[in-house]
């Protein structure tokens, strides 16, 4: 057993499973409507779906009679259930902004390959020119090309420039004194950058079409990074941890990462962080890891059976590339997805689940 790692079931449940009871099946990602037609106390409640009854046991309030529209998390044993919508406000959560920008968020690294090709155009104006060939050449730290030098130093850089801490980086420095070290937050930090190109364009409606789209690929870019922001903000104030985006580019094999860190605890020892990796040709690529002190555990599920070979057959060289930076191999493993296994999302594995999982069953 993987400790820290959430475990999933060693083969697809057939047997009478909690949906199997009451004659329904649900996959990962099912959406229904169901009404709370009794509450037991104690979290226990009787939902009412599909002209069947399901026990359940609910970490949000629920009152009888109301009726919400439910998503299926994950599916084994126990029927993992999100509400997405009811008789009441909802507050926006962390796990709701993730899944809401996702398809958007993808498109980052195009939106910063489309601004830094236009950093030679002579039709542009000095000041936007120059803007741009920063951008240009911080694209390396921004967007994930392929492996190159040391990995983890990569991501911390990419983290650190990424412009979802540019006010607190800023405020620091002010703080400290360091006027010298905030203007350079100017030619290092993405928000930054975008915030300065958005400068250099103006505020009024650009004459040409040239300007006109590199205004609203910036403000894209600021939009997306904001929300990020926002996202993080709830995700820390849920005690969840942190998410951040990892730009790629299709053509050149990989279409992007998505990567969430558990909040600690302070008497907690160990770290654990997941990830979601979109390959082009490997496709996507979910990873589980786990430090505790210095022993190290990683679970991997591939999409299909030729990727989970590709990636077994390069454990050794993982295995030899953790021991050179002084920690100790644990359980390490990769195999194909199955489709019980629940989809990755970031905030469902933290403590707090809260904002994530509503019922039970």
């Amino acid at each position: 057993m993987l400790r820290g790692i959430p475990q999933i079931p060693p083969q697809q449940v057939t047997g009478p499973d909690a949906a199997g009871r009451t004659g329904l099946r649900f996959t990962p990602g099912d959406i229904f409507r169901g009404t709370v037609i009794e509450v037991r106390g104690g979290g226990n409640v009787l939902l009412l779906a599909r002209g069947a009854k399901i026990p359940a046991f609910a970490t949000r309030s629920l009152q009888e009679g109301q009726n919400h529209l439910f998503q299926v998390r994950s599916q084994g044993e126990r029927l993992v259930l999100r509400v997405l919508e009811g008789e009441r406000a909802e507050r926006i959560s962390a796990v709701r902004l993730w899944a809401s920008g996702r398809t958007a968020r993808a498109e980052l690294g195009r939106i910063l390959e489309h601004l830094s090709l236009k950093a030679e155009d002579r039709g542009l104006n000095r000041t936007v020119r120059e803007v741009l060939v920063r951008l240009r050449e911080r694209m390396p730290g921004m967007v994930y090309r392929g492996p190159h030098g040391d990995g983890v130093k990569w991501l911390a850089r990419q983290l650190r420039d990424s412009g979802l801490f540019l006010e607190n980086r800023a405020a620091q420095f002010l703080l400290q004194g360091k006027e010298g070290v905030f203007q350079n937050l100017g030619t290092s930090d993405l928000k930054a950058m975008l915030l300065a190109l958005k400068a250099a364009l103006g505020d009024r409606h650009p004459a040409d079409s040239m300007t006109a789209d590199l205004a609203n690929q910036a403000g894209r870019g600021l939009q997306l990074i904001q929300q990020d922001q926002l996202l993080n903000l709830n995700a820390w104030k849920e005690g969840l941890g942190w998410f951040w985006f990892i730009p790629g580019h299709p053509d050149e094999g990989f279409r992007g990462g998505e990567l969430f860190v558990r909040k600690r605890d302070p008497d907690d020892e160990e770290f654990f962080l997941s990830l979601c990796l979109d390959f082009s040709l490997l496709g996507r690529m979910d990873v589980a890891v786990s430090l505790h002190r210095s022993v190290v555990n990683i679970r991997i599920l591939a999409e299909n059976r030729d990727a989970a070979d590709l990636v077994n057959n390069h454990l050794d060289e993982l295995r030899e590339q953790l021991e050179a930076a002084g920690l100790e191999s644990g359980a390490i493993g990769c195999r194909r997805r199955r489709r019980d296994d629940p989809p990755w999302t970031p905030f469902l594995d933290a403590a707090g689940i809260s904002g994530a999982v509503d019922v039970v069953t």
